[in-house]
């Protein structure tokens, strides 16, 4: 799953960033790179527990239809067991990863970033002077900082629910 999850969604390779900053490079490229690294990540992540959402949403949402009408048309009440199991897990799943709050975290979080890297190739304030550049990047590590410690908060307080 993980190859597969891999192959789909490729991310910037670090090497390449690493080696912008190692010949010191076109600031503007490093910006470049890294914001591209930054929202290839996020939106992977989005991308991930998005689906994940759909997917166990339409599960609790269809099985126990599915299984009411096995149920009725046929005897077979084992199906209508295993049907209801797995609605079951599908829903203990959906609320232990939380997957719609990490989808809209991770979403909101690549849109912030797409937004401040327009504000930047813009050069509006506070990217309008010849800081721009360490500006920026610091604004950005700055910003991920944040939103990782938001997301170490709530896995504290999904953990402390539990």
């Amino acid at each position: 799953m993980c190859k597969l999850f891999k192959k789909i969604f490729r991310c910037c390779e670090s090497e390449e960033f690493f080696s912008q900053i190692e010949y010191g490079k076109d600031p503007v490229e490093i910006c470049r790179l890294r914001t591209k690294g930054c929202l290839e990540w996020y939106m992977r992540k989005a991308i991930f527990y998005k689906y994940l959402f759909y997917s166990l949403s339409f599960i609790n949402l269809s099985l126990p239809l599915l299984s009411a009408t096995i149920m009725a048309v046929t005897d077979k009440k084992d199906i209508g067991i295993t049907l209801a199991s797995i609605t079951s897990l599908s829903a203990s799943l959906l609320a232990l990863f939380n997957a719609r709050d990490r989808w809209t975290n991770y979403r909101t979080a690549a849109e912030n970033i797409k937004k401040q890297y327009s504000l930047y190739c813009g050069k509006v304030k506070p990217y309008d002077d010849e800081k721009a550049h360490s500006n920026y990047l610091y604004l950005l590590e700055q910003y991920m900082t944040e939103v990782h410690a938001n997301w170490y908060k709530m896995q504290m307080e999904s953990q402390e629910k539990e």
